[in-house]
């Protein structure tokens, strides 16, 4: 699948584990390039969980990330994904701004033991 950026062109590639339905990875690509990735577990009730995303370190802080989310949920959503479940650290100011500048909301806060 190609997902359309502005002035971007990123294309994803994925591969389903074998012997875990409805279970992906996703490998982001930038002219033929891995840029990132992320993971997809589809429920039953048709909801899917996303997780693992990243970008690599050189392009954070210059929007990519954004960018493809975006076109990610995009996709997503074309595709028939009405509910997206995401967690995310607290921690992680980047990826809570980016959740958020789509919508995403906070319904559940838990702490983790070192």
């Amino acid at each position: 699948m190609i997902l359309p950026l502005v002035k971007r062109e990123i294309k994803t590639e994925y591969s389903f584990n074998e012997g875990v339905p409805g279970y992906g990875t996703f490998i982001i690509l930038y002219k033929g390039i891995p840029i990132g990735g992320f993971k997809l577990l589809k429920y039953s009730n048709g909801d899917v969980y996303f997780h693992d995303y990243e970008i690599v370190e050189d392009l954070r802080g210059q929007g990519v990330g954004t960018d493809v989310f975006g076109s990610i949920l995009g996709f997503l959503y074309d595709t028939g994904y009405k509910n997206i479940r995401l967690q995310v650290s607290s921690s992680n100011p980047a990826a809570l701004a980016i959740y958020t500048k789509y919508g995403f909301k906070v319904l559940e806060s838990v702490e983790l033991d070192d």
